[in-house]
């Protein structure tokens, strides 16, 4: 019998148990167990592990020598969750396979047949003093003076030190002789609008940039523009000398190169087109970037010279353009209408396109890739919307993509640049609450390093053949308000900092339900009286809420959680313990909306690669699929005979209807995404995009025919669904409003 399946007399623990007061890191092996921080290590470096698996391996070692039953560790690790031994065998896989722990031969985890798990191994506890030392480094502390509020002051929102605002993306929700800067990525071309208009710098922030704690590792920090209005997507030349970034001056998004040592401004184009996503080529003396002209459908990647001259178009239905370090070739992001996100390489010219990746259900939008400075892979944000996104490595030949080691997979990252040697990348991420900047291992054998601090966000890193980075800051808010569709009246309920996404309007129209994202990057469900009030918080887990519906008979607020695996839920409208309505699974249901009758759920549920229609009883049972084709986002017809969805999360895949049953299926609109029902069920409104990329809704007969712009509602961004009220005289939805935008220069290490 092998020492995993011996049984002995050591007694099971058959219920829950609380976890020891631990305040420092306990050692086993080569292995480190961080509590407080939520991480693990071998050695020096941080391993991947994700938050299930992290707490079964917590409770079996604060139990160590002792066998911890099945059901203990589910209910621990799971909560008021219902799961089957399997998902708790697989997260157990997950551990040993991070440990490479032998199942037959273990040296860590025991199995006890028939009972539990035992953590066997040696564990030393480590005394609180060293629990989280960081090592020398000291992070750049950031927090630039806001401006004065004129508006009512955010209901609940952070001091200006603790704000990090950014537009939303929806939770919805995108070579090598001559040493070259890396690329910093940029925001998504369509979620961003963009101006500078230049500002002399204050006194205050010239005494700030030369501060002792603007110092982290010996580099130094400085403030080269500080405006509010819009300077984002900046990118620094190879040789450290000039910034391009896009500005928007009187509606019109444009290029602008500056130059660092005197401050001098150059406007390099002046159209109608939309400008974004500018990347310097490897001798510093063209600008590769994305444009979207008026009226036009899709974008374009096109060459200018630095200087200024007639821009050259290289490639078609294509986005974030990044030059190898050898500027022989570009990456970039394809955007070909109804179909998802395609990573590819082409030659410099825009010949030989070649593809990498497609993006597919679980992970359908494709971001920020940046090439290695050998070009043997490129680097590329996967997301599964909004600013959830992870940093994956794909080859440019054989092989297969990973995930980049050692990052954390609780927090997003986005905007990933190699360092010049290859060996590290530089990005932001939420890890630690705010956007800040990061630096880690590309071997994952190091500790993340942070090396900004403050309310940020910080994004857009981009860096020098020195390593010298700059980056932009860029503040927003967010404001909750209501449309009159006959009135044409705008009332604003409430301001928040940064995110507030997703109403719905009560049946009885006296409440607002919301998703509301907070500066530790948690998501929680609020709710506020609609004719203005003191908002309340409805939910509290710790996998985040948001998309909320409210049931027929205004009892129930559904939702779905924003952390992976996603599944359905229910509170009651005042709040309370939620209830699931979805199974777990290993993949998404999400996205759900209630029949009029109250029966059932229609939910978007992920298929493999592919989203799909689904429904389940609302009071449990067996789930149907409806359609087969790739669906999402399903809303029920105030008549019950109807389904409204989309082809996707975006709004580029169209509006479709089908029968209550899924049969009868057809296309509405060639564009369009999130619809909503006017209470006739004759009408469907959607989002889409306007020329100049902000956010329109429309109204589309079921009948077919053309699509009518609600001229009367404006938005300043993007990604902000909206609901109609029962009466079909309101509409609830959100905004963003840009306060500042800086760019910064953070010098190279000494």
């Amino acid at each position: 019998m092998s020492h995993s399946e011996s049984p002995d007399s050591k007694p099971v623990i058959p219920f829950p148990v609380a976890k020891k007061e631990v305040r420092g890191r306990l050692h086993f092996g080569e292995f480190t167990l961080d509590l407080r921080q939520h991480a693990l290590y071998r050695g020096q470096s941080r391993l991947h592990l994700t938050s299930k698996p992290f707490e079964t391996l917590a409770v079996l070692i604060e139990n160590r020598g002792q066998t911890v039953s099945k059901q203990v560790l589910m209910d621990t690790a799971w909560k008021d969750l219902f799961v089957t031994d399997d998902v708790l065998v697989k997260a157990v896989g997950e551990v040993r396979r991070v440990l490479e722990d032998d199942r037959g031969s273990p040296k860590f985890i025991q199995t006890v047949h028939g009972e539990g798990y035992r953590f066997i191994g040696e564990v030393t506890p480590e005394t609180p003093s060293l629990v989280g030392s960081r090592g020398d480094a000291k992070p750049v502390s950031l927090k630039p003076v806001m401006p004065e509020e004129t508006d009512k002051p955010d209901e609940g929102a952070a001091s200006p030190q603790q704000e990090n605002a950014s537009i939303p993306l929806p939770p919805h929700a995108l070579d090598w002789p001559e040493m070259r800067k890396p690329r910093a990525r940029l925001s998504i071309f369509l979620a961003s609008s963009a101006l500078l208009a230049l500002s002399a710098l204050a006194g205050w922030y010239l005494r700030r940039s030369q501060s002792a704690e603007f110092n982290p590792s010996g580099r130094s920090l400085r403030l080269i523009l500080s405006t509010e209005e819009r300077a984002f997507e900046a990118d620094l030349s190879p040789d450290a000398k000039y910034v391009t970034y896009v500005g928007e001056e009187k509606g019109q998004f444009d290029l602008f190169v500056w130059t660092i040592a005197t401050g001098q401004r150059v406007r390099l184009t002046q159209d109608d087109a939309r400008e974004g996503d500018p990347d310097f080529s490897p001798d510093g003396t063209q600008i590769v970037y994305a444009r979207r002209r008026p009226g036009g459908e899709l974008p374009e990647v096109c060459v200018i010279h630095r200087e200024g001259g007639t821009p050259e178009v290289v490639i078609s239905e294509a986005v974030m353009p990044a030059w190898s370090w050898d500027g022989k070739n570009l990456v970039f992001i394809l955007r070909h209408a109804r179909e998802p996100d395609g990573l590819a390489v082409a030659k410099s010219d825009g010949s030989d396109v070649r593809l990498l990746l497609r993006g597919d259900g679980g992970w359908p939008y494709l971001r920020n890739p940046s090439w290695s400075p050998d070009g043997s892979q490129v680097i590329v944000v996967r997301s599964s919307g909004g600013v959830a996104g992870q940093l994956w490595l794909i080859p440019t030949g054989p092989g297969e993509p990973h995930l980049v080691p050692g990052i954390s997979a609780d927090a997003a990252a986005d905007e990933p640049v190699f360092t010049p040697d290859g060996r590290h990348l530089i990005y932001h991420s939420s890890q630690k609450g705010a956007r800040n900047l990061w630096q880690a291992s590309l071997s994952g054998d190091e500790p993340a390093i942070r090396l900004t601090t403050g309310a940020g966000p910080d994004e857009s890193p981009s860096l020098g053949n020195d390593e010298t980075i700059v980056f932009v800051t860029s503040r927003w808010r967010n404001a909750l308000f209501t449309y009159g569709l006959s009135s044409g009246k705008t009332e604003r309920l409430l301001t928040h900092t940064p995110f507030i996404w997703a109403p719905a309007i009560s049946p009885d129209r006296k409440e607002i339900v919301f998703s509301r994202g907070d500066t530790d990057g948690s998501w929680h469900l609020w709710s506020v009286p609609i004719e203005g009030g003191q908002s309340q918080q409805l939910t509290f887990t710790q996998e985040g809420e948001i998309y909320p519906r409210f049931s027929r008979d205004g009892e129930w607020v559904i939702y779905c959680n924003w952390s992976h695996p996603r599944r359905i839920w229910k509170v009651p409208r005042a709040g309370g313990p939620p209830e699931p309505i979805t199974p777990v699974r290993s993949q998404d249901d999400a996205y759900g909306d209630i029949s009029p009758d109250g029966r059932w759920l229609a939910f978007t549920r992920t298929d493999g690669d592919i989203t799909r229609l689904y429904k389940i009883p609302f009071l449990g049972g067996e789930s149907q699929r409806l359609v087969s084709i790739s669906s999402a986002l399903p809303r029920w017809s105030p008549d019950g005979r109807w389904l409204a969805f989309g082809a996707d999360r975006s709004v580029s895949g169209g509006i479709f209807i089908a029968a209550a049953d899924g049969s009868n299926a057809r296309r509405l609109s060639e564009r369009g995404g999130w619809p909503v029902w006017w209470p006739d069920s004759s009408q469907i409104g959607y989002l889409d995009a306007s020329p100049d990329g902000r956010q329109q809704v429309r109204v589309v007969s079921i009948q077919g025919g053309p699509p009518k712009i609600l001229d009367g509602l404006k938005f300043y961004g993007t990604n902000a669904p909206f609901d109609v009220s029962v009466d079909g005289k309101l509409i609830a939805t959100s905004d963003s409003f840009h306060l500042t935008d800086e760019i910064w220069v953070l010098g190279p290490p000494r």
